[in-house]
């Protein structure tokens, strides 16, 4: 700033500067004409007073030069920084994917751009504690402006609207506003270099005619709170004096959907409200509440194993939770649903005050217009589908993270003759263990489905070679590889997996802004937790299959430390303790 300024000033001078200088050389011209006339007298004092002069306009001169160059050159270089754009980036979602990515990415590289019609980040695992008052609705949400206020007031910008859809032709998407408040133009377009899709999902009905008009689904906060005052409102309309018992028998029935952790969890939570408080508010109705769960699968938690699934059912069984498995539910009418048996093919009608569906996910509508303006390449039904790299296949500068997003996987199968050919060194028609082994280590971070095969190349090579000849013949290695594709499966649609997809995505913007190239995204499941009611629940980490009271101080502890602030964490510990100590809230608002 200081160059600048004194350039300017110096660019000013510069007149007199040159008048100055054709003077001080004037003065020479004349003094040397005084010194060739006048041969003996020489005044000392004169003559150094000259060179002074000439000293002093020669350095400044020389200062107003380099000052001007400098001016120059700074003035380029801010009017290049000015005419140089940040890449443009827009993320699309406010969940666990694009909340981590806001959180650890440099914000300070991009023009950065948030979309998404909800304005926190929510910590979902902890939801179904919200229904019954266990712990509050906004101790679990984060606003989305607290994560840019980390990084800067300038940070980024946060509009409250609805991607609708997107031209990645063009690199544009389009926007709606969808709020209560609106202005007189209600849509926008914004462009972009570099566009991160992390909507999330919707539930999944399965066509199940009556779903969205007669159940609740428990994605967000305000399904949360209508489930609230739902029990609330079949407790207080069953205890009215005209009710008849099969009534209330009726409307104290809640009936869950869906035996994955959310349903699982909410059904615990209800046991433990019901058990814990309301039996004191309502004594003589608690004996008419009945909970039940349906579950399509044969298992409860049927993505967790074996002995997770036995050990929360045999809970379940004791906090008299019913449980119908192997059933389907085809039809949802106004107080009553009809379920299939698969074994017996029979139906039963089950009537109910609350029912509660969680069933699964399905496609958010701006996915399936992005996955439909590329049919040949976007084929996946679940969600995007990208590289490993998580970019979105067939659009460039578009990345997709979290359960909107699916991985492909390459089948080995597919190449197993060029794998073959490749790991056949030596062309006797055969591979040896050594050259099994190299290939496996060459090939595994393109087929990370042989990832488990390089820790136990001896164990596998050996169960591969049927005819027990030390080598593997080409229809060997192609049922070996077959196994290997068989135990491929798609990433859970979870909260960790769309975190730590966040994460890495965080990394790879922030690396490719320095210029380094990104590796390919791993996903390393951590365990898995769920709760499973009476202060009891379940957890699955690493070979460790655990469960009980203590292991209910783990889920806790283990969601309380993963909290966005320190806010939500002394807000939830508060909860908690004030549920033991004063028991939940049962007003209904």
């Amino acid at each position: 700033t200081a160059s600048i300024m004194w350039g300017s000033l110096a660019k000013k001078a510069v007149p007199q500067l040159q008048r100055s200088v054709k003077l001080v050389t004037q003065s020479i011209q004349t003094s040397g004409k005084s010194f060739a006339s006048q041969e003996i007298i020489v005044q000392d004092r004169g003559l150094q007073s000259k060179w002074k002069k000439i000293t002093a306009g020669v350095l400044f001169g020389a200062s107003a030069v380099y000052l001007i160059y400098q001016h120059e050159n700074l003035g380029a270089l801010a009017d290049d920084q000015a005419t140089r754009k940040k890449p443009r980036l827009v993320i699309l979602g406010t969940g666990w994917g694009a909340a981590t990515l806001v959180k650890d990415m440099d914000l300070t590289n991009y023009e950065v751009s948030i979309v998404s019609p909800r304005n926190y980040f929510l910590f979902t695992p902890l939801l179904p504690s919200t229904t019954v008052g266990t712990i509050e609705y906004r101790s679990i949400v984060e606003n989305i402006r607290g994560y840019l206020r980390r990084h800067g007031s300038n940070a980024a910008q946060y509009y409250e609207a609805s991607c609708s859809s997107i031209d990645h032709v063009n690199k544009r998407i389009h926007c709606k506003d969808e709020s209560e408040v609106k202005a007189a133009i209600t849509e926008f377009d914004l462009e972009y270099d570099i566009l991160v899709i992390a909507v999330g999902a919707f539930n999944n009905t399965f066509g199940t005619p009556g779903v969205r008009e007669n159940t609740f689904f428990l994605k967000d906060i305000k399904d949360s709170i209508a489930i609230r005052k739902k029990i609330m409102d079949c407790f207080e309309t069953a205890n009215l004096p005209h009710v008849t018992p099969e009534e209330k028998r009726k409307m104290l029935h809640f009936v869950v959907v869906g035996g994955g952790p959310t349903g699982v969890e909410f059904a615990g939570e209800l046991k433990d409200f019901i058990k814990e408080d309301l039996i004191y508010h309502f004594p003589l109705l608690c004996r008419y509440a009945e909970i039940t769960l349906v579950q399509s699968a044969d298992h409860i938690l049927n993505t967790y194993a074996a002995a997770i699934s036995a050990y929360a059912e045999k809970n379940f069984q004791k906090e008299e939770i019913n449980l119908v498995t192997n059933a389907r539910v085809t039809d949802v009418r106004d107080g009553e649903l009809t379920l299939t048996l698969k074994k017996t093919k029979q139906e039963q009608i089950m009537p109910f005050g609350c029912c509660i569906w969680s069933t699964g996910i399905a496609p958010n509508t701006v996915v399936k217009q992005f996955c439909e303006s590329l049919p040949s390449i976007q084929t996946n039904k679940k969600g995007v589908l990208t590289d490993r790299y998580m970019r979105a296949l067939g659009a460039e500068g578009v990345y997709a993270i979290g359960d909107c997003a699916t991985v492909e996987q390459k089948a080995l199968k597919e190449k197993f003759t060029d794998l073959f050919a490749q790991a056949d060194t030596d062309g006797d028609g055969s591979l040896s263990e050594a050259e099994f082994e190299a290939l496996v280590q060459k090939v595994t971070p393109e087929y990370p489905q042989l990832k488990e095969y390089a820790y136990k190349i001896g164990k596998l090579f050996a169960e591969a070679d049927i005819d027990k000849d030390r080598k593997l013949s080409l229809d060997e290695f192609k049922a070996l590889l077959e196994h290997a594709d068989k135990k491929m499966t798609d990433l859970p649609a979870t909260a960790q997996v769309a975190s730590q997809q966040g994460k890495y995505l965080a990394k790879c913007l922030n690396d490719a802004a320095l210029g380094k190239l990104p590796e390919p995204f791993e996903y390393k499941h951590k365990g898995s937790l769920a709760y499973v009611g009476g202060n009891t629940a379940v957890a699955e980490i690493g070979n460790q299959i655990l469960g009980g009271f203590a292991t209910w101080y783990l889920w806790r502890s283990v969601y309380l430390s993963q909290q966005h602030s320190i806010r939500c964490k002394l807000s939830i510990a508060f909860d908690w303790t004030k549920t033991i100590i004063f028991g939940r809230d049962t007003s209904r608002f």
